[in-house]
């Protein structure tokens, strides 16, 4: 098994620094992926696999990075654990129906849509928060789907 080395997991910041007052948790989900893992796959599936599991915007904000394979993980790493908060399982939200921007290692709003929305308005959430972290070797993420208004600030950065 895999683990998430200990600086990776304090290195998370506080979830109640950025979650608005007044808002309750009503899913959790928790991911680890490994970078090889992904980059086998890009090599062994190419552009399908890319095609199939990352947002044009995804691929784009990722290949323009310097490391865009540990940005292209923590975006895996993010669906995972939005499938695990909503309890998203049969039958799955199409992958790019999740589309999280921004680097890794920081708090972001992934955007739902499709089927990941549907779900998440039948558990109650109104939107979901990912904190993402990464090293050389694993992304992980931990993820809220939370009920409540979404805060006003914008999901993406500029």
């Amino acid at each position: 098994m895999t683990r998430l080395p200990h600086a990776a997991i304090i290195s998370l910041p506080d979830p109640g620094a950025v979650l608005p007052p007044h808002h309750r948790i009503v899913g959790v989900g928790l991911d680890v992926v490994d970078l090889d893992e992904v980059g086998a796959s890009l090599e062994r599936f190419g552009s399908r696999y890319a095609e199939r599991v990352f947002s044009d915007r995804e691929r784009r904000y990722c290949a323009a990075r310097s490391e865009p394979l540990v940005e292209l993980a923590a975006r895996y790493a993010v669906k995972e654990g939005v499938f695990k908060a909503l309890g998203a399982v049969d039958p799955q939200p199409d992958w790019r129906h999740i589309e999280t921007l921004g680097a890794a290692n920081e708090w972001h709003r992934p955007v739902l849509s499709g089927r990941a929305a549907r779900y998440a308005r039948d558990l109650g959430a109104s939107w979901v928060l990912a904190g993402i972290s990464s090293d050389d070797r694993l992304a992980g993420v931990l993820v809220l789907a939370v009920g409540g208004d979404p805060p006003p600030v914008s999901p993406h950065p500029a």
